[in-house]
């Protein structure tokens, strides 16, 4: 079963290929023909704005076009999905938001205008960012269970 998988997977290389090539030359005669604006719900300088600046750097190369990093941080995203949900459903205006934002359950967000995947199609995953927790060395704690466990 596994060569079988490979044997197709190499069947579709040299089409995925010939379509990597001449898909982008087609489309860039007429998209994008003035600047995209990439919505960020990030701080600037902050690991998702990095992000989100490498993403237009590259765009932007691929694209011959200007791609512009706008950051609407504040409200636990609120601000930012509202901005990419009132823009105009052309391909020029680009969201992308951090996990939090579409995690929250229905209900605790009340200002979050979106709903998923009703209002936004995903068109791509760019980072993770790994998350840690750290102690004063003074408080005594060497693993995660033992910091839960000090208040209790």
């Amino acid at each position: 079963m596994e060569n079988c998988r490979r044997r197709l997977g190499t069947a579709w290389l040299p089409l995925l290929t010939i379509l990597a090539v001449e898909a982008p030359q087609a489309q860039a005669e007429s998209y994008p023909n003035k600047p995209v604006t990439i919505i960020s719900d990030a701080a600037a300088g902050s690991t998702p704005d990095v992000d989100a600046r490498f993403v237009a750097e590259g765009l932007g190369r691929r694209w011959h076009q200007q791609v512009i990093v706008v950051n609407r941080p504040g409200a636990n995203g609120s601000l930012a999905a509202r901005a990419a949900a009132e823009a105009a459903p052309d391909g020029y205006t680009l969201y992308m938001p951090v996990l939090s934002t579409f995690v929250s359950p229905p209900g605790v967000e009340a200002n979050i205008p979106i709903e998923v995947p009703r209002d936004f199609a995903a068109i791509g995953f760019t980072a993770e960012n790994r998350m840690l927790i750290a102690a004063s060395p003074s408080l005594g704690v060497k693993t995660l269970r033992e910091l839960v466990a000090l208040p209790k």
